[in-house]
């Protein structure tokens, strides 16, 4: 028998996401310093580029577990559980055991900027193209283990009509 293929095709769904932000406090000197000083490492010492697509331009770095979120995230033990399963840069264990606040290393991956924050938006609103912050998980991982050269699919993971 068989299998059958079916043809490239678009899939459109239209979802909304209502996201409680706790209250936080205000990035920092003291933070914004050390991410600053892991981003360089990334960036410009290990010369990573875009974990999704390969650039080596216009690079960004985004926080695995959302700032936002950092009081209220357990980095004694979840968020170590966490990020020990995506370990985007073979961390070890022994790193991972340092995260303790989102500016941390093995919180901090890097994309390019249309991989991370969208591509196509539409002019004055943000968010509406096709990055990381834009898609689902599923939806956005997945697109990055397509092949090189797929006649079907462009660059950033859609479909050709």
């Amino acid at each position: 028998m068989e299998d059958k293929q079916i043809a490239a095709h678009k899939q459109i769904r239209h979802l909304l996401e209502e996201v409680d932000i706790p209250e936080h406090i205000d990035r920092g000197d003291a933070s914004h310093a050390e991410f600053e000083r892991n981003r360089r490492f990334l960036i410009e010492e290990q010369h990573l580029g875009c974990w999704r697509c390969g650039a080596m331009t216009d690079l960004e770095v985004h926080h695995l577990l959302e700032w936002s979120f950092a009081e209220k995230i357990d980095w004694a033990a979840k968020a170590k559980r966490v990020l020990l399963t995506f370990r985007f840069y073979s961390w070890s264990e022994a790193e991972a055991a340092k995260v303790t606040c989102p500016d941390c290393l093995g919180n901090l991956l890097v994309l390019c900027a249309s991989c991370h924050r969208g591509v196509n938006e539409i002019p004055g609103q943000p968010h509406t193209g096709y990055g990381l912050h834009t898609e689902t998980w599923p939806a956005w991982l997945g697109q990055a283990a397509i092949k090189d050269q797929d006649d079907d699919i462009t660059p950033d993971g859609h479909v050709v009509a």
